[in-house]
């Protein structure tokens, strides 16, 4: 169950109209453009991955490109691939004229079955590995991918307690807790270099808004409070205390 917490949602009659999907139509495109309009989150991720990341960074299941963009705006060479149908359209237009991005509608197995030039530095998953049932497969494609010595960053929902309505229409299979993204990490092979939550002031909000009122949406109001109160609050809480053990 921990690993699998959409087959609870699934059992839970306050969710189950709403469908999750695990195929290649993403089911929360209002929320996924939200959130990568959402500029201080997307930085704040982008600010905390950079430090970890080479110059060739493949970012696998970029949605529209937020990220990507925030990296290449930070000097690297990026390949953003989104395998759904609904998405990628979006990403390439809003990408077009990004210098040092490249987009391609594959996942991260066609990418290594394509035969394309390998070895990158760093491989980037933001919002991703939940959305996939067999994380430790995709996990290993990434070590494929990735040259020796290079990166692997990971940015996921956490708190396996806190999946709700949003999580569910969103076709997460599960969020993490510290002890199984490090299992998970481990089972592949990799050097796990640092481990740590984001986004703490977040937490009491999501869970009455997506766990007790079961809201089955995110609102463009809540998402602009979330950016411009509840992150910078974040921020500042975990520069003067430190990152939740």
């Amino acid at each position: 169950m921990r690993s699998d917490q959409a087959v609870w949602a699934q059992r839970n009659p306050r969710l189950r109209a709403q469908a999750a999907s695990g195929q290649s139509v993403f089911g929360a495109t209002e929320e996924l453009a939200q959130l990568a309009d959402a500029d201080r989150f997307i930085t704040w991720i982008a600010d905390e991955m950079h430090p970890h990341l080479g110059p060739r960074v493949l970012e696998v299941g970029a949605g529209v490109g937020a990220i990507a963009t925030k990296l290449a705006a930070a000097g690297h060479q990026v390949l953003a691939i989104e395998p759904a149908a609904n998405v990628f359209p979006e990403l390439a237009r809003r990408t077009q004229n990004v210098p040092g991005l490249q987009t391609r509608a594959v996942t991260s197995q066609e990418l290594l079955a394509s035969g394309i030039d390998t070895g990158f530095d760093s491989v980037v998953y933001v919002s991703v590995l939940e959305h996939i049932r067999d994380d430790v497969a995709e996990l290993r494609t990434a070590t494929q991918l990735v040259r020796p010595g290079g990166t692997v960053a990971l940015f996921v929902p956490a708190m396996p307690w806190l999946y709700g309505s949003l999580d569910y229409k969103s076709g997460h299979y599960r969020r993490y807790d510290r002890d199984l993204l490090a299992s998970v990490i481990a089972t592949v092979g990799l050097e796990l270099v640092d481990l740590r939550y984001m986004e703490v002031a977040g937490v009491v909000p999501y869970f009455v808004m997506y766990r007790v009122l079961d809201v089955s949406t995110l609102r463009a109001s809540s998402s602009k409070l979330f950016d411009a109160v509840i992150v910078p609050a974040s921020r500042l809480i975990q520069r003067r205390f430190g990152s939740p053990a």
